[in-house]
């Protein structure tokens, strides 16, 4: 298989596998709306558990059921977001300028270690050896004795 094929199936199953479950949510959501309009007094919640348990387990019933019914509501559904997904998934991505990308600095949401040049820049670090900064340390606690104690 060429690499474009390969692609191309891989966009088109970015495609299918969404939309299956969108379709099973629409057919969960339809029919536990229906059954609660049907069966507004009566209402259990072992007949509410048993109509949604029949739904999930043979949803394909109900989407060849509100087909043949041409149910405006589901078919419109399905249709907007079959092609919002084909859309998405087969829009232009081309490269982004400007200020939506900057190469040397990654992405949104990208994580990266600083380069030691961006630590140590001379204004906010400066590289110094441990017995340097503990001869620091040291000094900054001797002016503290000589000073009395107080801050």
């Amino acid at each position: 298989m060429k690499e474009g094929q390969k692609k191309f199936i891989k966009k088109c199953l970015w495609v299918i596998i969404p939309f299956l479950i969108v379709v099973y949510l629409f057919v969960l959501l339809g029919h536990s709306a229906g059954v609660v309009l049907t069966y507004k007094t009566n209402l259990t919640q072992a007949l509410l558990y048993d109509e949604i348990r029949y739904a999930m387990l043979h949803p394909w019933i109900y989407v060849h059921t509100y087909i043949q019914e041409n149910n405006p509501i589901f078919i419109l559904g399905l249709s907007f977001v079959l092609i919002y997904f084909i859309y998405v998934q087969f829009k232009n991505k081309s490269k982004k300028d400007g200020w939506e990308a900057d190469e040397k600095k990654g992405y949104h949401g990208t994580a990266r270690w600083a380069k030691t040049s961006e630590i140590f820049d001379g204004k906010n670090f400066i590289a110094q050896s441990k017995a340097e900064v503990w001869a620091t340390f040291q000094a900054s606690l001797k002016t503290k004795e000589s000073e009395g104690g107080k801050s």
